[in-house]
């Protein structure tokens, strides 16, 4: 038997948001842009447990935000586009490239 390579408390939510780098934004921009939300937003709201960058492969990333709840996970997630902290990193999204799906950890 495995152990799992880190476990998530049981009952939180996660979101995993993947999309493609808008042309001419940088991957440390993208960085620059991720932590200033965590910094100046969502580390002061309730329920909110971190988040995650990944690089997939050429300009694919995915973003992770955990949350107590999976109903706490969505309900931040649907703050970001009317959150002032979240206005650069939604502009290194290249149009038509996002999708969101949420989570329930087990």
């Amino acid at each position: 038997m495995r152990t799992p390579l880190f476990q998530l408390p049981a009952g939180h939510g996660l979101e995993i948001a993947s999309f493609e780098l808008k042309e001419g934004v940088s991957e440390a921009e993208l960085q620059h842009a991720a932590r200033q939300i965590d910094a100046d937003w969502l580390r002061h709201e309730t329920g909110y447990q971190g988040y995650a960058l990944l690089r997939g492969e050429e300009r694919r990333f995915v973003h992770l935000t955990l949350a107590d709840s999976p109903e706490r996970a969505r309900q931040l997630c649907a703050q970001w586009p009317a959150e002032p902290a979240c206005r650069d990193f939604l502009a290194a999204i290249a149009a038509d490239t996002g999708h969101m799906d949420f989570y329930h950890c087990l």
